[in-house]
C-alpha cells in the first residue's frame, strides 16, 4: 500500500515535470512547427486506433478460421467452405491493413511511447464507474503520463530537443 502511494507520488512528480517541459516547448516553437506537431499527433492517434482495431479483428478472424480448419466434422455439418474462404480473404485484407498502419507509424517515427503498455491495459477501465477512487486516480495518472510522453515523442519527431 505504501509502495503504491510512493510510486503514485513519483508518477505525479514525473507528470508535472513532463507537462511543464511540453508546455514550455510548445510556447517556444513557431506556429508552423505547432501546426506540424498537431498534424503528427492527430495522424498518430488515428493510425494507432486503426491498428488496434485491425489487430482485434484479425485475432477474431484467425480464431474463427482455426476453428473451421480444425474440425472436419463441423465442415461436414455446416458446409462453411464459402464462408471460410471469405473469412480467409478478410483475414488477408486485415493483415495488409495491419502492415500499412505499422508502416505509417514507422513513417511518423514513433514505434513505442513510454507508458503505452500500461495505458493499453487500463484503457477499458478508464470509464468504469465500479472502480474505487484510488484506482480511478491511478488510471487517470497513467493515461496522462502516456499522453504527455506521446507529445514529447511527437515533438522529438518534428525536430525539437529536450535538455
Amino acid at each position: 500500500m505504501v509502495e503504491t502511494m510512493n510510486e503514485d507520488k513519483k508518477n505525479e512528480e514525473l507528470l508535472a515535470r513532463r507537462t511543464a517541459l511540453v508546455s514550455d516547448k510548445l510556447n517556444e516553437i513557431t506556429p508552423k512547427e505547432k501546426q506540424e506537431f498537431e498534424r503528427v499527433l492527430r495522424t498518430y492517434y488515428f493510425v494507432y486506433e486503426k491498428l488496434r482495431w485491425t489487430k482485434k479483428i484479425l485475432a477474431a478472424k484467425e480464431e474463427k478460421l482455426s476453428k473451421n480448419q480444425n474440425s472436419i466434422f463441423m465442415y461436414l455439418l455446416t458446409r462453411e467452405e464459402y464462408k471460410s474462404t471469405q473469412d480467409y480473404i478478410t483475414k488477408i485484407t486485415e493483415e495488409f491493413k495491419r502492415d500499412l498502419y505499422e508502416l505509417e507509424l514507422e513513417k511518423i517515427g514513433i514505434s513505442y511511447v513510454p507508458y503505452q503498455r500500461e495505458f493499453e491495459q487500463i484503457r477499458n477501465d478508464l470509464l468504469n464507474p465500479n472502480l474505487s477512487e484510488e484506482e480511478n486516480h491511478k488510471n487517470h495518472l497513467i493515461s496522462e503520463l502516456y499522453s504527455v510522453s506521446l507529445k514529447i515523442k511527437v515533438l522529438q519527431s518534428i525536430g525539437c530537443s529536450f535538455k
